[in-house]
């Protein structure tokens, strides 16, 4: 990022947090990447200045082997992968990518004529939480699975689908 000199105290970034304020003077010695120059240092280092985070990533390593993740992975991918094909034989409408571009997430075309009022009937009447997303010309919803979902979460989201278009 390059401001002139004359506008960079005008200029703040997107995420802001402790030590940024008041009690910048306070701090601003203590992020890793301290210069004389407080433009510098509000943009070298974004979000809280917490390290705390980086601690647990031995206890997520450990879990990931715990529990067998690759597994879990593959098995929410294969979910999307069904999910897809679903949903696009239902729809007729074409995938937007290859089967090996997928991972966890996908994003499918999907006809409807407000999608703001779509996501918000299959929330308020399915209890179903997916983005549904609109380029102008082309309805999407994008679908996720993490480890807690299950078969029968796909198969009620297919169901629900089938029922609305």
């Amino acid at each position: 990022l390059y401001v002139k000199k004359q506008h960079q105290a005008g200029i703040q970034p997107q995420i802001m947090s402790w030590g940024w304020g008041e009690e910048y003077e306070e701090f601003k010695s203590t992020t890793q990447l301290y210069s004389d120059s407080r433009f510098v240092n509000i943009f070298q280092w974004q979000g809280t200045r917490d390290m705390s985070a980086f601690l647990t990533v031995p206890a997520a390593i450990q879990f990931q082997e715990d529990y067998d993740w690759d597994s879990v992975r593959a098995r929410c991918q294969r979910m999307i992968i069904d999910t897809r094909d679903q949903i696009t034989a239902l729809t007729d409408l074409p995938k937007i990518c290859p089967d090996d571009w997928l991972g966890q997430m996908t994003t499918i075309l999907f006809p409807m004529d407000d999608p703001k009022q779509f996501k918000n009937m299959l929330y308020d009447q399915y209890n179903i939480e997916i983005p549904v997303l609109t380029d102008q010309l082309h309805p999407m919803i994008r679908v996720s699975y993490q480890g807690y979902n299950s078969d029968t979460d796909a198969d009620y989201l297919i169901e629900t689908l089938k029922k609305l278009i």
